[in-house]
């Protein structure tokens, strides 16, 4: 079997003529630490924390066929399906993606029977992602908050509950802690979520509480305005450790969709 690039429902080898050479994806995500020098002191200040930068994925590719017009003309297609591109697929890891952009499509070579060139997809985050759904395929999209996109045909879980109950956040196989959102629709007295996580003041209207456990942000939508939930306590970064989630609180009457992206 050859191999193939996908992004969306564009895959290369859909392409006649086109051809997927090589790609150099990192098997393991490179992290860093900030340091931090003072003089006259011989070691540095460092963050225990660590941090990642995006990396290209450089893919190189080559077209062939008959005269030099009819290649550019079907290079010009390829390129806006890849300039477009907001996931990459590669052929030998076909259940996971990375997520990021192309930032360059460069020409190596032009002859008048084939062009050969190279597509660099910035990876952010630089690691393998894999979307836990209950349907097959589902990438989420960009442009709309993940939280946003989550129904009950797509989710990870879905989970009504009226006390304490627990969701799935991890199998223990992934190298890094997964990226958690969520949905919850309804009213609480108070609401706990996750083991030493945030805790969302009370709600008496039903309304649904949009959770970005990344991007440390929990909002309302109403008529496509955002608005932060205000006195929020606890730590968003719970939200993601762990095997289960924890759900607790008092007057609970909620539904609950939750979207598990594993990082590998």
């Amino acid at each position: 079997m050859n191999d193939y690039i996908k992004t969306g429902n564009w895959k290369s080898s859909d392409v006649t003529g086109l051809h997927v050479m090589e790609w150099e994806a990192p098997l393991m995500a490179r992290a860093g630490r900030q340091a931090f020098s003072i003089p006259g002191r011989m070691e540095a200040i460092t963050d225990r924390r660590r941090d990642w930068q995006p990396e290209h994925i450089p893919v190189t590719m080559a077209l062939v066929g008959n005269g030099r017009a009819t290649l550019r003309q079907q290079f010009r297609a390829i390129s806006r399906q890849l300039h477009h591109a907001d996931h990459l697929i590669l052929s030998d890891m076909p259940d996971y993606h990375y997520r990021g952009y192309t930032s360059e499509i460069k020409v190596l070579e032009d002859y008048e029977e084939w062009t050969k060139f190279r597509l660099y997809f910035l990876a952010n985050p630089p690691c393998l992602l894999r979307a836990i759904s209950q349907q097959a395929g589902f990438i989420p999209t960009a442009g709309t908050p993940i939280p946003e996109q989550l129904t009950d045909a797509n989710a990870s879980q879905v989970l009504d509950a009226t006390g304490a109950a627990s969701l799935v956040i991890s199998d223990g196989v992934a190298a890094y802690d997964p990226e958690i959102y969520l949905s919850i629709t309804g009213t609480w007295q108070q609401l706990h979520i996750g083991q030493g996580g945030i805790i969302l003041p009370a709600r008496d209207v039903s309304d649904t509480v949009y959770i970005d456990a990344q991007a440390e942000v929990a909002y309302t939508l109403s008529s496509g305005v955002r608005t932060p939930v205000p006195d929020i306590t606890g730590s968003y970064q719970a939200l993601t450790q762990g095997a289960q989630l924890a759900i607790s609180g008092s007057s609970i009457s909620i539904h609950v969709r939750l979207m598990r992206i594993e990082r590998s």
